[in-house]
């Protein structure tokens, strides 16, 4: 009886079309974000990181009424020099060194969410993706002269600033152009 059940055709091969095996896509780590989008992400963030480390790194060492009463701070990161010119001990500066771990998890973070974002919004009408492009856009362009302008100060080529720049022009950018061809098609 299972003979007759294995030999009998399927649906598939009576109208004579069978069923082919695609080959599975690359898993791209970064997918959703792009490579652009990676380097936007990894970049910037790679500051905040910095950031944070830092901000760690001073109230492990001096505690909490050094940090927010006194207002002491990392200010030479490189240099491992703080804002009242003493030099961090050598534990200190090794504090301040893994800040990939936090940049890999905000990179990572942000394709996660990205990935959720962008299929919960691609349901939507065209006006949601224009406002999504263009608040992220303006959020990128905001940043970027916030870096370039006191206290960060940043010079005009340094890459943190340069890519929120470029990531931000380009987000703006889609948002219109895709805005146009939707309608232009309609």
């Amino acid at each position: 009886m299972t003979d007759k059940l294995h030999n009998q055709p399927d649906p598939e091969t009576v109208t004579g079309t069978q069923a082919t095996t695609q080959a599975q896509p690359k898993s791209d780590p970064f997918s959703n974000l792009g490579a652009g989008g990676a380097i936007v992400t990894l970049l910037v963030s790679s500051f905040f990181a910095a950031r944070i480390v830092c901000n760690l790194t001073v109230l492990l060492l001096y505690g909490g009424h050094a940090f927010f009463d006194e207002g002491l701070r990392v200010e030479d990161w490189k240099h491992s020099i703080l804002s009242n010119g003493v030099r961090l001990p050598w534990y200190g500066t090794l504090m301040i060194g893994p800040t990939i771990l936090p940049c890999a998890a905000a990179a990572l973070g942000a394709e996660f969410v990205s990935k959720h974002l962008r299929s919960y919004i691609s349901q939507r009408p065209l006006w949601a993706m224009t406002m999504a492009r263009l608040l992220g856009g303006a959020a990128l362009l905001a940043l970027s002269v916030s870096f370039y302008s006191p206290p960060h100060a940043f010079p005009p080529m340094h890459p943190i600033p340069l890519s929120a720049l470029v990531g931000g022009v380009v987000l703006v950018w889609r948002a219109f152009a895709n805005f146009l061809r939707r309608l232009h098609r309609s």
